[in-house]
């Protein structure tokens, strides 16, 4: 097979390319600040649960379950499992569990401050998602794991990192939640332990947590020009979140909320600048498919497009320990919304190829890494599966 070095290259650039447009100040790709939600919980029992979606253009829906296993001489995680789409050789929602008990994932921040592309020395760093490769090998723990993917900080797909080390979960010790921010030439980071046993949950939803990140990053001026879309502690998701996961169990009740969207009747979905009252994006799991392509959506990167939540993936110590495992589903949210289908939906012009034509109404299923067994279905009661 004739593989041409650049083009695959291309396609793991895929998240970077935004920014390095405009870092060159070439034409812009859409821009979107907003792509995934991610929640770490623990539950009454004491187990600690992690999950996330990814938020996209529903042409990526064509989605791959990877697991590598790569021996490496000075690796620390030989194997390393995660959410993928063909032909990158990193997850790009970034949902990774490794070998070293470690879960990683992210949520995305946007840089507003157009001064901070300077800090970017082309020819001088190394591209996020190689970093982000080489962190995950490398890494014993959550401490380890910022030191790694600090080094040589390109500037380019900026986001929050949570990184989750399940060894810590019995204990509840100190680096149980490592938490890093990046922009073009800072990064912060700390152990956000302390905060995720005092409140029982660390949520993430693409708006930046360190006050140094976000002031730098213009999301204060964003902010005071739109409102609380752009705020940490008022951004619908984040107000759902709080009011939520008292209800996150096991699981399946973690699933609910990681599918949840109920932007017609949830006061919380309500857009008061919009015309009609609201927004597919003010929920956990977004569909600005459903928003009205008629509609009036003052606040930048809402409103009626083609993208939302086309998946969710979560885990568990139990999962972890049991050769990497993780609860996955494909396909945009329908559970308190219509479900989606390429027949019915009003978008127009948003390539499928070979994706169903029909409702994507799948089922999660777990992975079972080897033995023939890939795909098992995973025992939710409520929705009939045997476990």
């Amino acid at each position: 097979m004739n593989i041409r070095p650049c083009g695959l290259l291309l396609l793991n650039l895929r998240t970077e390319l935004g920014d390095l447009q405009s870092i060159l100040n070439q034409t812009l790709l859409e821009k979107k600040v907003d792509h995934c939600s991610a929640l770490i919980k623990i539950t009454p029992s004491g187990e600690v649960l992690t999950a996330h979606n990814s938020w996209t253009s529903y042409t990526w829906m064509l989605r791959v379950l990877k697991k590598y296993s790569l021996p490496f001489r000075s690796s620390h995680s030989a194997e390393v499992a995660f959410s993928s789409y063909p032909g990158v050789i990193f997850s790009i929602d970034d949902f990774y569990i490794t070998s070293a008990r470690l879960v990683v994932l992210e949520t995305s921040i946007a840089n507003f401050n157009s001064a901070l592309w300077a800090d970017v020395k082309l020819g001088h760093f190394t591209f996020e998602f190689i970093r982000n490769s080489v962190a995950n090998r490398l890494a014993v723990n959550g401490s380890h794991w910022a030191e790694v993917f600090s080094r040589e900080n390109g500037g380019t797909y900026n986001n929050q990192f949570m990184i989750v080390d399940y060894k810590k979960a019995a204990t509840k010790s100190s680096g149980l939640l490592t938490v890093l921010e990046q922009l073009p030439g800072m990064i912060a980071y700390s152990d956000r332990t302390a905060a995720l046993l005092k409140t029982s949950y660390h949520a993430s939803y693409n708006v930046p947590m360190y006050e140094v990140i976000y002031s730098a990053s213009g999301y204060e001026e964003m902010a005071a020009r739109y409102g609380d879309f752009f705020s940490y502690q008022k951004t619908a998701r984040a107000r759902i979140f709080a009011r939520d996961q008292t209800r996150v169990t096991n699981l399946t009740s973690l699933y609910r909320l990681m599918r949840y969207n109920d932007m017609f009747h949830d006061p919380l979905s309500r857009c008061e600048q919009c015309t009609p009252k609201w927004e597919g994006k003010y929920a956990i799991a977004a569909r600005a498919d459903l928003n009205d392509p008629n509609g009036s959506y003052p606040i930048p990167f809402i409103g009626f497009q083609d993208e939302g939540a086309i998946d969710a993936k979560m885990t568990s110590g139990k999962l972890v320990d049991d050769n990497l495992q993780m609860v996955a589903v494909s396909g945009p949210t329908g559970e308190q919304v219509p479900a989606f289908s390429w027949a019915t939906t009003k978008l127009r012009n948003a390539p499928h190829v070979d994706q169903p034509a029909g409702e994507w109404r799948f089922k999660p299923v777990r992975t079972v890494w080897g033995g023939g067994d890939e795909g098992k279905m995973v025992g939710f009661p409520e929705f009939g599966f045997d476990e």
